[in-house]
């Protein structure tokens, strides 16, 4: 009994250590998500703002790394969570061709204007491309908020059930044990009394018949 319940209990928080370690590996890549989002954001506004190409090759970087992140996310993702990875995948991927193919070109070409006139015009262009943009950073946010929570509950409550398992196995261990100790003591108490109780009735027969009496019986 205590074999077959250790063995289903272990079984059962194998499988809750699974799920935890899952749950993590999509929580790690939702956090660094959201991380280099932001820095890629941070980075196309120090581009706007300086025109060093050095924010920008970051910025395509961090966006791409961001695009592969989501992709193994999106592999390990819950059938619950996928469709919302999906969208996740394909805003981040939208908004990705708005940076490379239209606010970078823009940026560029504002810096390249030497004429007042052109420049204003030029930071114009710049400004709107950024506008239209803002409202997918908000969207991307939603999205990982609701993934983040969603995932810090499950493994809340993974590692809940794998501790109350632990406890389970230790309690009933120890019941069954105790009980097996019991059980045996009992057992030992009356086989060893079935053995010895004959033993006795022999020796004691023995005993009338070396003292010369064979009139009685051994009964064993």
């Amino acid at each position: 009994i205590i074999g077959v319940i250790s063995v289903v209990s272990t079984k059962s928080i194998d499988k809750d250590l699974s799920n935890v370690q899952i749950t993590n590996e999509r929580l790690s890549l939702e956090k660094n998500i959201e991380i280099y989002f932001y820095q890629g954001v941070s980075d196309i506004r120090g581009f706007i703002a300086y025109g060093d190409t050095t924010f920008r090759d970051k910025c395509v970087y961090e966006l791409n790394q961001v695009l592969k992140m989501e992709k193994s996310l999106l592999e390990i993702a819950s059938s619950e969570q996928k469709q919302e990875v999906q969208k996740l995948l394909d805003i981040t991927d939208f908004y990705n061709n708005g940076i490379v193919n239209d606010l970078i070109p823009a940026i560029e070409k504002r810096y390249k204007q030497k004429d007042a006139a052109a420049i204003q015009a030029a930071q114009k262009e710049v400004e709107k491309i950024a506008g239209d943009l803002v409202p997918i950073t908000g969207q991307l946010t939603d999205i990982l908020r609701v993934l983040v929570t969603r995932n810090e509950k499950i493994f809340n409550d993974d590692m809940e059930s794998a501790d109350v398992n632990c406890h389970k196995v230790i309690n009933n261990s120890t019941v069954f044990s105790i009980i097996a100790l019991l059980a045996g003591a009992v057992m030992a108490f009356f086989i060893t009394r079935s053995i010895r109780n004959p033993i006795l009735a022999m020796v004691g027969g023995a005993d009338k018949f070396a003292r010369g009496d064979f009139t009685g019986e051994i009964k064993v």
